[in-house]
């Protein structure tokens, strides 16, 4: 997306996305490793995923964390398997783009 992008006559130098719930941590990673995009908007995303699994009260993660606490699964062999995939990873690449967040103090799914 970012060659198209950049492939635009009207294109100016810059390049942003906005995300909301799993876009905004999809979003967060792909401006992480992505130099190009210089600006986002993460709306009510989030990262230590494996918390995220083991916190929220939706049913799909509810169901999840289930099944992998049946199979011995742990909230910290969740956090070691998904770090690879957790915006908190490569948090510290942020600091050089411009991001905004909006975010719920009480969201019980993210």
């Amino acid at each position: 997306v970012c060659d198209w992008i950049e492939a635009q006559p009207q294109h100016d130098g810059r390049i942003g996305l906005c995300g909301i719930s799993l876009g905004s941590i999809t979003g967060a990673l792909a401006t992480a490793i992505e130099p190009r995009i210089t600006h986002s908007t993460l709306i009510i995303g989030g990262g230590n995923l494996h918390d995220i699994v083991f916190e929220s009260v939706e049913g799909e993660a509810r169901e999840y964390r289930k099944l992998w606490e049946s199979r011995g699964g742990t909230r910290e062999s969740l956090a070691e398997i998904m770090a690879p995939y957790d915006p908190i990873t490569y948090a510290d690449r942020l600091k050089q783009r411009v991001v905004f967040m909006i975010n719920a103090e009480q969201d019980e799914s993210v």
